[in-house]
């Protein structure tokens, strides 16, 4: 059993199938025990919904307006420095 890493799922429908949780077991692959569908525990769901709702808010119609809608130093600012690599 692999023990360097923990799949976390919503248990989404297609998370929960049987056949998806056959595969992990197979493969010996631990998953993390997550309530289903609570996006308030996942602080990803939340950075994701900010996001959206800031890029909503400036409406850009091209892609220089999404580069300098200034998402991407918030999510630098909200995670520090783990999104360096991150960009557009």
């Amino acid at each position: 059993m692999r023990t360097d890493f923990i799949f976390q799922q919503d248990l989404a429908p297609a998370h929960a199938a049987k056949s998806t949780k056959d595969w992990f077991t197979k493969k010996q692959l631990e998953v993390l025990a997550w309530p289903a569908n609570s996006p308030d525990l996942n602080v990803i769901e939340n950075l994701w919904a900010i996001v959206k709702r800031k890029i909503r808010d400036r409406k850009p119609t091209t892609l220089d307006q999404l580069n300098n809608a200034h998402v991407i130093p918030f999510v630098q600012g909200y995670y520090g420095t783990r999104t360096q690599a991150f960009s557009v």
